[in-house]
């Protein structure tokens, strides 16, 4: 029991729990339940550190992964305007990035270090807060430098703008379509940042111009109307995944406008269910039919993380008219049941890749969470204030 400190109880803490979570959500005021049950969820994956606010992965267990805690970021701090935290997770990732030596030859650093630029990104795109983009800016030149110089034996630039990862055991080898994705997305950003900051016009231009060239030409399979999950020795593979949406769904889209359309139907049609995405779905001629139900050797688990990717995609075709928001409401309104079942008030890590798609993995995983969210609040527009409420506002919670 918790008594046993002699200075804290169940009661208080519940007390205290119950107290911070009212207050989130007389900030917010919505009806939609889905979003006010996320909303809620969202302050329980924040930590406190003597360094800086991290995001716990999940419940009843976590993971590391600054990757996914860079993901989770935006729907996490952005949308509900904890930008305080939001930039001590930035500034603590960068801390991390300098006093580890090594760091650049781990497995996930290019991962990290492209998804740091999208959050720093959207940090800007919410908050407005150009002094601590000012702030970070030397160091997206530093790791901008990194990518483009590449790592012995790890990562390298290729003579056609795009990345290549040479350990052919990583799960994005060769040359990524989401890698490529998110680089490009960096480099239109920091040309954005050049020419806001006052400086040289087209630093960045002509390499982001020659890497989306190359990724329609190497990756986009006009056959199979998707994106080709990697290029490797000089090899692609007819397996869909969910990660290749990212080439559209991003703020700077590598992926031609004119493919739009194709890309985001094939993922609708074999990718989408209630719950998210499946990761995958194997296109091979030895698979059974592929508009049969799939099984689990023939696709991967649904993720919930990818529907904000799907949702994203979906505004980048259809606008946001009223009907194609009631459309994507559509897209999340399977997640109010869910909130129901599994860890009550959350949203899992996985679901079965097959019906009734059983909840597994973490029941309340931070990404899942997150990007619902997110689309909720930037996409759907649910719960939209015209001026930014600040989370650091909230007055300390009384002593129960």
């Amino acid at each position: 029991s918790l008594d046993r400190t002699g200075s804290i109880s169940i009661e208080k803490l519940y007390s205290k729990e119950q107290f911070i979570r009212n207050k989130i959500v007389e900030n917010f005021p919505i009806t939609a339940p889905c979003a006010l049950q996320l909303l809620q969820a969202s302050d329980q994956f924040l930590i406190s550190s003597p360094h800086a606010t991290r995001i716990q992965s999940g419940y009843p267990w976590s993971s590391e992964g600054i990757a996914n805690e860079l993901r989770a970021l935006p729907g996490l701090c952005l949308v509900t305007g904890r930008f305080p935290e939001a930039k001590e997770m930035l500034v603590d990732f960068v801390e991390q990035m300098r006093q580890a030596a090594s760091v650049r030859t781990q497995r996930n650093f290019l991962e990290q270090v492209l998804w740091f630029f999208w959050s720093v990104q959207k940090y800007l795109e919410h908050s407005g807060d150009f002094e601590f983009i000012r702030m970070m800016h030397p160091h997206l030149l530093s790791f901008y430098q990194c990518v483009r110089n590449g790592v012995a034996g790890y990562f390298r630039m290729a003579d056609d703008g795009l990345i290549s990862i040479d350990d052919p055991h990583h799960r994005w080898f060769g040359k990524s379509a989401a890698i490529q994705a998110l680089w490009y997305n960096a480099l239109q950003f920091l040309e954005e940042l050049e020419i806001k900051m006052g400086g040289k016009r087209k630093r960045y231009k002509d390499l982001a111009l020659r890497v989306r060239d190359s990724f329609n030409q190497v990756l986009v399979d006009e056959t199979m109307r998707y994106v080709h999950t990697r290029y490797a020795d000089g090899k692609t593979d007819r397996i869909l995944r969910a990660e290749a949406l990212l080439a559209m769904s991003l703020p700077y889209p590598v992926l031609d406008q004119k493919y739009y359309t194709m890309v985001f139907d094939t993922a609708w049609q074999y990718l989408y269910t209630s719950y998210g995405l499946r990761e995958w779905i194997d296109l091979q001629p030895t698979a059974r039919h592929i508009t049969e139900t799939p099984t689990h050797d023939q696709a991967g688990a649904i993720r919930p993380v990818w529907i904000g990717v799907f949702i994203t995609a979906y505004f980048k075709i259809y606008g946001t008219q009223a009907s194609s928001k009631a459309q994507a409401r559509q897209f999340i309104d399977p997640f109010e049941k869910h909130l129901d079942e599994m860890l009550i008030g959350s949203i899992s890590e996985a679901f079965d890749a097959e019906w009734p798609y059983g909840g597994q993995g973490c029941p309340s995983c931070a990404l899942s969470v997150a990007e619902v969210l997110r689309v909720l609040v930037e996409e759907i527009g649910l719960m939209y204030k015209e001026s930014s409420y600040h989370m650091d506002t909230l007055v300390s919670s009384p002593d129960p």
